[in-house]
């Protein structure tokens, strides 16, 4: 299972296997909007899973967290300014 952390300040991604942490690793996060951090969380993602040694296609997930409500009617994020949108996710994919 890969877990994705995204706050304010930074990025953290973790990959673990048989509830045993395999890989860990957080970066500084610039620009506090998704669509353009994403580059930069594809690249820790997939260092990640590089250092693990464990095949992407053996991974069961990805969970993600960020900061903040989420309304579940509107769909919007309540008080996080690192995701504006749940929404606009499914611009970059994600759902």
């Amino acid at each position: 299972m890969l877990a994705l952390d995204i706050g304010g300040s930074h990025a953290s991604c973790a990959l673990a296997c048989d509830r045993q942490l395999v890989a860990q690793r957080t970066i500084n996060v610039d620009n506090p909007n998704f669509l353009h951090m994403l580059p930069a969380l594809e690249n820790l993602v997939q260092e990640v899973v590089r250092s693990s040694g464990v095949p992407i296609d053996q991974c069961s997930g990805l969970v993600i967290g960020f900061p903040g409500i989420v309304d579940s009617n509107s769909g919007q994020s309540v008080g996080a300014h690192v995701v504006r949108s749940v929404e606009k996710w499914t611009q970059a994919g994600l759902r």
